[in-house]
């Protein structure tokens, strides 16, 4: 498996981060780690058009999901996200929803946190649907997980509020951080989740509380080829003047942070900083 040398050594890496995007299109060049341009902020209605070249012109291309722009002439917006790449890894096995159903078994597991955590439940609900235990899977609401307004919205209530409502799901899935503008307060968040983990260990041993990475924002001025983690590191997902939330540039090492917490704990990761090279990535 080729990987890519530029990744750095001072990366805490997870197995699964060692691999490559690839395409799953033969007739497409493979364009290793690649993203689609940025959008403006205000760019939902956009319409294309070409140039004398037949290039995108800057202020009229489409979005493509998330902050990603492309030019596709005669398609609509909803046909223009590129589902050609896939995260090849040989530490990860190829998804088989009959066998994670049979591990699963009748064990429910609840995905706590803000849309992006929300977007991961839907993608897992689906996932194993044929497998016949998507129901066993639910999305719960918390913005910044600990019910504190830190920046943007506060929807939902405290993580461990949700997790006792529902019954002590036994396995708990948590992600935050981007409802939380300050550093101070994304580290204060952290500390108390840390607490939180700690003190539901105590009480309920049997719940296995996992900690996803951020979604990343993605912006790119133009398609980056850099790893997923150099181009986290480095920030080539750059942000625009149009962008409203410029602690975006801090999830990188937001989630650098957040893995040390949790490795501490024993807590496992489920990484998804490949993403770092995905610019139609929610947000």
């Amino acid at each position: 498996m080729p990987v890519s040398k530029s990744i750095r050594l001072d990366h805490c890496i997870t197995p699964e981060l060692l691999g490559e995007w690839k395409s799953l299109d033969r007739s497409i060049p493979e364009n290793r780690f690649s993203a689609p341009h940025c959008c403006p902020m205000d760019s939902d209605n956009l319409q294309y058009t070409l140039d004398d070249q037949g290039v995108c012109k800057d202020d009229t291309i489409i979005t493509a999901g998330g902050r990603a722009c492309r030019c596709v002439p005669g398609t609509p917006r909803s046909e223009t996200l590129d589902f050609s790449l896939s995260w090849d890894s040989p530490y990860l096995p190829k998804f088989d929803p009959v066998q994670s159903c049979f591990l699963l078994g009748q064990r429910k597991l609840a995905i706590i946190g803000d849309s992006t955590a929300n977007q991961a439940s839907a993608v897992l609900t689906d996932a194993l649907y044929p497998g016949g235990c998507s129901g066993n899977v639910r999305w719960l609401l918390s913005d910044t997980l600990i019910d504190k307004e830190l920046g943007n919205l506060n929807r939902g209530n405290h993580w461990m509020a949700q997790v006792e409502e529902n019954g002590y799901p036994d396995i708990v899935i948590l992600s935050v951080g981007a409802h939380i503008h300050t550093e101070e307060n994304y580290t204060q968040t952290i500390d108390e989740v840390v607490e939180g983990i700690q003190q539901l260990h105590k009480d309920h041993p049997e719940v296995q509380v996992v900690w996803k990475t951020q979604s990343p924002a993605g912006c790119t001025d133009d398609a980056t080829h850099s790893h997923p983690l150099d181009a986290g590191l480095e920030f080539n997902f750059d942000i625009n003047e149009n962008n409203r939330f410029p602690y975006w540039r801090n999830f990188y090492p937001r989630d650098q942070y957040t893995i040390e917490k949790m490795m501490q704990l024993g807590v496992p990761i489920l990484d998804v900083r490949m993403l770092y090279a995905r610019s139609d990535a929610h947000v």
